[in-house]
């Protein structure tokens, strides 16, 4: 499970404010020194957004030598003192046994205290600890409720993995048109899985209606926010549309040519009824192939630009 990597800001009192704000200044200047000792004031004292902040510099390396030994004591100070994201960074260090001997019911624990709290990033872990059996019995029940908090708290993974759940009837009845509109949410935030999964949904048709505009949508979508598996299936559904125009338009030129050249023949021969006769047979397909192939040069052409410009 990751950390969440930010230096966030609280207010305290105007003096660990103040020690807290101009260690951020600090930092943002590159002055990691500076900013350290000015947090390391404030976690003295009792104000313990310091010591998260802190927790992260040791946690990371971030201008200091890498320490979770240090980075455990100090989320520890903020996570005792009410700090939900130092209790969900000291999870972290505990599940993957970083500094700490691994022990996962700690970790769940100090997940759960995170996610009581309101931080949606505690709920998704715990979501991950009873879907995978990490410290707790696999109970795909719990699984569901704590990525609906992580979704609805904006943590977007979670309403990937609902997506994945519904998409594969994972501890839920399958529901593909449920599925996608969690994908379709966790994309539109941002999140290329979401945009790759609803790409495949539309393009297999498997429980909803497929749709390869709205596929190639999605696909180019992910391929934008840097999905290679998006990318490749972008270019194939392309090339295979193209090829199909382009076999089509063959087939009706070809078509096309073949009954002009029986017109000719017949006009040849001067016969006045038969031309009659063919003039009625001709004439409606000639219209209608003419109509069809129109209406594929023009979805060739928008097909042409999306493959070699983008638009």
């Amino acid at each position: 499970m990751k950390r969440i990597i930010a230096i966030v800001l609280f207010l305290g009192n105007y003096l660990s404010a103040d020690l807290v704000l101009d260690g951020v200044a600090e930092a943002e200047k590159g002055n990691l020194k500076k900013a350290n000792a000015l947090w390391t004031k404030a976690c003295d004292i009792g104000k313990y957004k310091g010591c998260y902040n802190l927790g992260i510099m040791y946690d990371n390396g971030i201008g200091v030598i890498q320490d979770y030994r240090k980075a455990n004591e100090l989320y520890t100070k903020a996570c005792d003192a009410g700090h939900i994201k130092g209790c969900t960074n000291l999870g972290d260090l505990y599940s993957n046994g970083e500094g700490v001997r691994q022990d996962y019911k700690k970790a769940n624990k100090l997940y759960t205290k995170a996610c009581n709290g309101g931080y949606a990033y505690g709920c998704y872990n715990l979501g991950i600890a009873y879907d995978i059996s990490k410290g707790v019995k696999q109970d795909h029940k719990k699984t569901k409720e704590y990525f609906d908090k992580a979704c609805d708290g904006g943590y977007i993974e979670g309403c990937f993995n609902l997506g994945y759940m519904y998409d594969m009837g994972r501890g839920v009845r399958q529901n593909k048109s449920t599925a996608i509109g969690y994908y379709i949410k966790a994309c539109d935030a941002g999140y290329e899985d979401g945009c790759y999964n609803s790409g495949l949904l539309y393009a297999n048709g498997i429980g909803i209606r497929q749709d390869y505009k709205k596929a190639k949508e999605f696909f180019k979508k992910g391929c934008d926010i840097g999905n290679m598996d998006a990318c490749k299936h972008y270019i194939e559904i392309n090339e295979k549309h193209s090829l199909n125009i382009l076999s089509l338009a063959i087939l009706s030129v070809g078509a096309l040519l073949l009954l002009i050249i029986v017109v000719v023949i017949f006009i040849k021969r001067k016969n006045e009824k038969m031309k009659e006769i063919i003039g009625w047979i001709i004439g409606i397909p000639i219209i209608a192939l003419f109509w069809y192939f129109t209406s594929y040069i023009t979805t060739w052409w928008t097909a042409f630009k999306l493959s070699f410009f983008g638009f």
